[in-house]
């Protein structure tokens, strides 16, 4: 039902404007061609991502691709991997978001880095990235817990490389 009527008053913004009675405040169609445009982009806009959840989810991948990568940056001009989100020199702040926190492990160069979840309600999945190099190349693999969880297995490296853990698969 509220497809059809948002849809109805979508289609019609004089109608959208009579509903929240701002025609008269603002006047004629520019009020009313503004609030239909901005009401439709609301709606397809949560339509097109999906839930709060997918886009939080997003922030949390986004985030420890980028510090993936600069692992590898680092690795290039240091020869080692560092567990120090510091020295990475990352160019935003969101590393400390309410929603995720972020632990590198590094060892015989191998680098893990962490986005755990930090909502304790489980609503949103956790992810894990590792970074190797070995013979001249790095191998990376990326994992995202199977459904909501605060906690995500190490990826496991072997002398096929980098697989998921138990609880977690590969994410794109």
């Amino acid at each position: 039902i509220f497809l059809f009527v948002g849809a109805g008053l979508i289609l019609n913004t004089p109608r959208l404007a009579k509903f929240i009675n701002l025609k008269q405040m603002v006047g004629g169609f520019l009020a009313t061609g503004f609030l239909g445009m901005v009401l439709f982009h609301t709606v397809t806009g949560v339509m097109a991502v999906g839930s709060v959840q997918q886009v939080l989810q997003m922030g949390g991948k986004n985030n420890i691709g980028a510090i993936i990568r600069a692992e590898q940056r680092y690795h290039i001009y240091n020869d080692e991997f560092t567990d120090d989100l510091e020295e990475l020199d990352l160019p935003f702040s969101s590393l400390n978001s309410e929603y995720y926190g972020f632990d590198i492990i590094t060892n015989d160069n191998k680098a893990i880095v962490f986005a755990k979840s930090l909502d304790k309600k489980q609503k949103l999945k956790s992810y894990a990235e590792a970074v190797s190099y070995t013979d001249g190349e790095y191998e990376t693999v990326s994992c995202e817990t199977k459904k909501p969880s605060i906690t995500i297995n190490s990826p496991i490296f072997n002398s096929s490389g980098w697989s998921c853990a138990s609880g977690s698969v590969v994410y794109e």
